[in-house]
C-alpha cells in the first residue's frame, strides 16, 4: 500500500510511491546515500572488571536503582553528573560560535 513506485508517462519514476531510502536526490538525480547504524559490538562478561558503564539523563531515584541493578550483576556502573547552569551556558557558546 503505497511502497510501489509509480510511473509516470515519460517513463521515469515519481517520488510520491517511493520508500524513503530509496529517493533520489533533486540536485542531482542520483540515489541519495541514507544513514545507517553501525554494527554494535556485543559487551561480553569479560569485559565486566575493566569498563565502566556510563549512564545519566534520568531522576536520580531512577539512576540509583539501575546502578543497584548492574552493580548486584558484577558490573561497574557511574551514573554522569547532573548538568549545571554553568555548563549550561559553556555548551550554549559552543552551539552559537557562528
Amino acid at each position: 500500500m503505497g511502497h510501489e513506485a509509480d510511473v509516470t508517462a515519460a517513463g521515469g519514476i515519481s517520488h510520491a510511491g517511493v520508500l524513503p531510502e530509496l529517493a533520489t536526490d533533486a540536485a542531482t538525480g542520483r540515489w541519495a546515500h541514507h544513514f545507517r547504524r553501525p554494527v554494535e559490538r556485543l559487551f561480553t562478561a569479560q569485559e565486566r572488571d575493566h569498563v565502566t558503564i556510563l549512564f545519566g539523563g534520568l531522576t536520580w531515584k531512577h539512576e540509583r536503582f539501575i546502578q543497584a541493578a548492574f552493580q548486584a550483576c558484577a558490573y561497574h556502573f557511574q551514573p554522569l553528573p547532573n548538568p549545571t547552569l554553568a555548563s549550561y551556558h559553556l555548551g550554549r557558546n559552543f552551539e552559537n560560535s557562528k
